[in-house]
């Protein structure tokens, strides 16, 4: 069975945190699909239509009730309540009846960028994993303005194979990628997202 292990926050100013998916995939066991498996994003990147089956396992894991139980056992922490300054943010219950997690495999192909900028409002936070065994498979940077090429990194992950980052959305940092290698890029991306039926209630 998947499991998310998330370190401390490596820096206590930033609502970032680090650490890994603890999975038996393999990753010469990934195959991400023909060329015509991948659907275009607005942002340049390309969408797995599908679940491969040696991933099914990986995605059926990141359900609401699981992820959020496991963030919290990770010792989040005043950082986590400086970007939301409520007690319910730390409440297994409430965030499993507030938020929404999507999953999706994502590919960056030789010279993608994507450029920083403001991420959905109904963001809370993401948890992006690397699929990737590729030593110069790009960073995820978090930078502190909108300027390309990036002037302002505040921080960058160094993930290995299934490497894996929380972050929630803040006004303090954009995300940024540049794919300056050879190869495709994947990631598996989850968005948590505020449940727009809970906000309307």
């Amino acid at each position: 069975m998947p499991k998310l292990k998330l370190t401390n926050n490596p820096d206590n100013t930033l609502p970032i945190w680090e650490g890994e998916l603890e999975t038996d995939v393999k990753c010469a066991d990934l195959n991400l699909g023909e060329a015509e498996d991948w659907i275009e994003q607005p942002d340049g990147t390309l969408v797995l239509s599908y679940v491969p089956e040696v991933l099914e396992e990986v995605i059926d894991y990141f359900t609401t009730e699981s992820v959020i139980d496991n963030l919290l056992e990770t010792e989040l922490g005043e950082t986590f309540l400086r970007v939301w300054p409520a007690p319910s943010m730390l409440d297994a219950d409430f965030l499993k009846s507030a938020l929404v997690v999507y999953p999706k495999i994502v590919r960056m192909e030789p010279g993608h960028e994507r450029l920083p900028g403001g991420e959905d409002r109904l963001l809370f936070g993401k948890i992006i994993i690397k699929l990737d065994d590729y030593l110069l498979a790009p960073p995820t940077m978090f930078v502190g303005n909108t300027d390309w090429p990036a002037t302002d990194i505040v921080f960058e992950t160094e993930h290995d194979y299934m490497g894996a980052c929380f972050f929630l959305n803040s006004n303090t940092f954009h995300t940024a990628w540049e794919n300056k290698s050879k190869r495709n890029i994947h990631l598996l991306e989850c968005s948590l997202k505020l449940d727009p039926l809970f906000l309307a209630k």
